[in-house]
């Protein structure tokens, strides 16, 4: 709007904001606890996460060890 000052324009102007001046503190609702409880993904390591990681573990030794076979092979001739 013309005349806001960027502050007004980003948090919007005095009007039209609720009015909160008068409000009964008992009544007020206080927001929501934080919840406590860890979520399913917070719990621990992902299993497809580890399975993953042994078979990306358990190739990449297998290729090394491939390809130490190929090196002893190739110097022993």
């Amino acid at each position: 709007m013309k005349g806001e000052t960027p502050g007004e324009a980003l948090t919007g102007s005095p009007a039209s904001l609720p009015a909160t001046a008068g409000a009964d503190p008992a009544t007020a609702t206080a927001l929501p606890a934080r919840p406590t409880a860890k979520s399913s993904q917070e719990d621990g390591f992902p299993k497809a996460l580890g399975v993953r990681l042994f078979v990306y573990l358990a190739g990449g030794h297998l290729l090394g060890a491939f390809l130490w076979l190929l090196f002893e092979l190739g110097g022993s001739g």
